[in-house]
């Protein structure tokens, strides 16, 4: 490359589009908007709380009225215990055996689609969280019982 100076009375630079002769350019206008501003975009800051009057809490909802955990759980273990009791009270051979038996088959069931609704519904929403926490617990006890007692009696070669 060689060094080239530029001709006298002319800038280094031209711009493009520029004039030649080295006459400022009129100032470029910003292109239109597409749509015009409307009003101001955020409403003027005010002090908080506004002048002259208290600060006042956000109101709070009551505590009660929502159910009770343990009042779930206590539901769960006297519905099972009761479909237990259906199961063993009345003998094998009894005429009320088959309806005690398929009353016992269902209580379950119905518990648990119970404490779903129960845990839907607002004003019930603990009392139905205490059913389902007890039934999953209870699920893992019987389990941990029967495995207990599978490997006590040593089924399994212990």
């Amino acid at each position: 490359m060689t060094d080239q100076n530029p001709p006298q009375g002319q800038p280094d630079f031209q711009p493009p589009g520029g004039d030649p002769a080295g006459q400022p350019l009129p100032p470029v206008q910003p292109p239109a908007q597409p749509f015009p501003p409307q009003g101001q975009p955020f409403p003027p800051a005010q002090p908080y709380p506004p002048q002259g009057q208290p600060y006042q809490a956000p109101p709070q909802r009551p505590a009660g009225g929502r159910g009770s955990i343990w009042l779930g759980i206590g539901i769960t273990v006297a519905v099972l215990l009761a479909s237990w009791g259906l199961t063993t009270a009345v003998p094998y051979d009894s005429p009320l055996a088959s309806v005690t038996n398929l009353l016992a088959g269902v209580l379950p069931f119905a518990l648990v689609l119970g404490g779903i609704v129960m845990a839907a519904i607002p004003r019930t929403t603990r009392t139905g969280a205490g059913i389902l926490i007890a039934i999953g617990a209870g699920i893992l006890i019987a389990g941990g019982l029967c495995f207990a007692l599978v490997l006590g009696l040593g089924a399994f070669g212990g």
